[in-house]
């Protein structure tokens, strides 16, 4: 279900889906289970990729830790 946002024309959501994914891909809860912190850190990566200046930048401060979770 999320890779079908990845081909969403809604930008917020591949937006909100970036940020999304950087909080669980981080989430020490999960520690115990790298296969999901794989599969979203992948998500985030496929985000770089986006045709989506906002989207691409978004995914950007995502990797690199400086992501803002307060609205714009």
């Amino acid at each position: 279900a999320l890779q079908d946002i990845l081909h969403l024309h809604d930008v917020l959501a591949r937006v909100y889906l970036a940020k999304l994914c950087h909080s669980i891909s981080r989430a020490r809860v999960l520690d115990e289970r790298p296969d999901i912190k794989s599969q979203y850190s992948s998500l985030l990566y496929q985000l770089l990729l986006d045709p989506s200046d906002r989207v691409c930048f978004e995914a950007i401060l995502c990797v690199l830790g400086k992501v803002d979770n307060t609205e714009r």
